[in-house]
């Protein structure tokens, strides 16, 4: 086994990034939260060594990103100019 390089890390944390705005829109609140975990767990892993343990972080960064893509998520925020108090909806679904 090789050491993951620096730009596979680089690589697989932009394509979060980028997964992470496609999928939620223009949902500022999710995007920043999502981007904030990103950054923590690849911090998490910055000092380690185990090549291992960075090769099956870099494939779960990758799952994750396959992931969310793949799938439909659905956002709602309360609608209350509503006499019914409903919700309003965001569909993100995978083409």
């Amino acid at each position: 086994m090789s050491t993951p390089s620096k730009q596979a890390v680089v690589a697989a944390y932009r394509q979060l990034l980028k997964t992470q705005k496609l999928v939620f829109g223009n949902d500022i609140p999710a995007i920043q939260a999502a981007k904030k975990e990103t950054y923590a767990r690849f911090m998490q892993f910055k000092d380690e060594t185990n090549i291992e343990i960075l090769d099956e972080k870099l494939a779960l960064a990758k799952q994750v990103s396959s992931l969310l893509q793949q799938q439909s998520v659905i956002q709602g925020e309360p609608n209350n100019n509503n006499k019914n108090n409903g919700w309003n909806s965001d569909i993100y679904q995978h083409k």
